[in-house]
């Protein structure tokens, strides 16, 4: 059976012409509309200059982009294995349960103030409104801030959990992100997916099969590897870099451990 076949083409469209191109047409329309002694044809030069600048700023934006797993975006227009990011907000929204939770005017706004008491005033608001009047105690962590990360940008976080002398890591709790509370009592810190701030990888041969196990590319799983794209680096062919393929959607190159190309999908940890 014929392997069906997949070209490394890139969709094109009117889209991605040059938006200096409008740009230009811009310009001249507008400098029409100035030496136009008509007001009618004045005004329709105007309103062509704007639909022309319009377009020019939409242009400033690729018409395609590369179809990255949710929660991965890339660091520049042209992708790169080893330039993707952690898209921020979706991380906290996927780790955190989605939506915050509402407290009181009065939290609210010593929160985003960041009142001096504010950790004290939640933790107390939070044992009142336990069945059993349990106290709350809270701790402080920030994921994102060592050199081996790949988040879009740091993330502050104070998270209240009950202290009965079993580690923090394994508790429901309750979390303070970007002046937002989340309850995420049915989870825990280590099992949300918050600490995990590196983008994995799945290798497979470039028929889509896994590749033997002496290649070991389990290596380049989260939480396997504190900088699973690192590990990547490590192990791919260096005589060139790997692309993104537009056919296959993933970014194909070589390993020195496989003598064919292969796919490279990036991946977050799945929870």
């Amino acid at each position: 059976m014929t392997a069906k076949l997949h070209l490394n083409i890139k969709p094109t469209t009117l889209a991605t012409w040059d938006p200096d191109i409008y740009l230009n047409l811009w310009k001249c329309a507008s400098q029409r509309a100035r030496l136009a002694q008509d007001p009618e044809v004045a005004t329709a030069e105007y309103e062509s200059a704007n639909a022309l600048y319009e377009i020019y700023q939409q242009r400033k934006e690729p018409a395609y982009s590369p179809s990255l797993p949710d929660g991965i975006i890339k660091y520049s227009d042209d992708p790169r294995f080893d330039r993707l990011l952690i898209d921020r907000s979706e991380h906290i929204a996927r780790s955190m349960n989605g939506k915050p939770i509402a407290v009181p005017d009065y939290l609210s706004e010593a929160i985003c103030d960041d009142d001096h008491s504010w950790n004290d005033k939640l933790a107390t608001w939070l044992e009142v409104n336990d069945d059993d009047n349990r106290l709350y105690t809270y701790s402080e962590i920030t994921v994102g801030s060592g050199s081996c990360n790949d988040l879009q940008g740091e993330i502050n976080m104070v998270y209240f959990y009950l202290d009965d002398g079993k580690d923090q890591y394994y508790k429901g709790f309750y979390m303070v992100i970007d002046g937002l509370v989340y309850n995420c009592t049915d989870s825990t810190i280590a099992d949300c997916g918050i600490l995990d701030d590196t983008i994995g990888w799945y290798l497979t041969d470039i028929q889509g099969d896994e590749l033997p196990e002496e290649c070991e590319t389990y290596r380049l799983a989260v939480g396997y590897s504190n900088n699973p794209t690192n590990e990547l680096d490590k192990i791919r062919d260096g005589r060139s870099e790997p692309i993104w393929h537009w056919g296959l959607n993933c970014f194909v190159g070589r390993i020195e451990s496989w003598p064919h190309p292969v796919r490279m999908y990036p991946e977050l940890m799945l929870r």
